[in-house]
């Protein structure tokens, strides 16, 4: 059981760590997206120079990163599968190793899994995100507004231990990866 996880959690990083937002820029010949904008590979900062339909691509192939790592976990290792790789593939798109370190905000990966395992909960977080940005009128804020409520929903919905166990894991991860870019943000700014 432990070598099986251990595999789900490899293939969980590596498949996040595959960089969309800089293979689909060198496909379009469009500048690596490292270079402008935010800095990240996700699709907002592709589509600031390789265009929406870029972003749109890169933002699915975040998506199905996060989708199949989930399903690839839960194949090798069951539930607990499903929450290494998860979380791990949200680690790999952050800090890619093929990218030098450097990767998305982990939001399409992680938002895209938690909208395979329970789609009521993922409309319930976007609804809170919106109320939350709309009353603080700023994107960082309203994620941290918004990320602790993930596992609280989950348990509100009676989800199994292992998919809170997932919600917190990826809360921590994204809360951690957008207080470091707010501070970054508020230096540059």
């Amino acid at each position: 059981m432990w070598g099986a996880l251990l595999i789900a959690a490899l293939i969980g990083y590596l498949l996040g760590a595959l960089p969309s937002g800089l293979i689909v820029a060198r496909a379009l010949g469009s500048p690596d997206p490292r270079t402008y904008g935010s800095g990240h590979l996700g699709g907002s900062n592709v589509a600031r120079r390789a265009g929406v339909g870029a972003g749109v691509l890169v933002f699915l192939a975040d998506a199905a990163k996060g989708v199949v790592a989930g399903v690839v976990g839960g194949w090798l290792a069951g539930p607990w599968g499903i929450v290494l790789a998860g979380t791990l593939a949200v680690v790999g798109h952050c800090w890619s190793i093929f990218a030098g370190g450097h990767g998305g905000m982990g939001l399409s990966t992680a938002g895209a899994l938690l909208a395979w395992l329970s789609p009521p909960v993922l409309i319930m977080v976007i609804f809170v995100w919106l109320a939350a940005y709309l009353i603080v009128r700023e994107r960082y804020l309203g994620v941290f507004i918004t990320l602790p409520t993930v596992p609280l929903l989950l348990q509100a919905v009676s989800a199994p231990t292992w998919m809170v166990a997932f919600g917190l894991a990826v809360t921590l991860l994204l809360f951690a990866r957008f207080a470091a870019e707010f501070r970054r943000a508020k230096r540059s700014g």
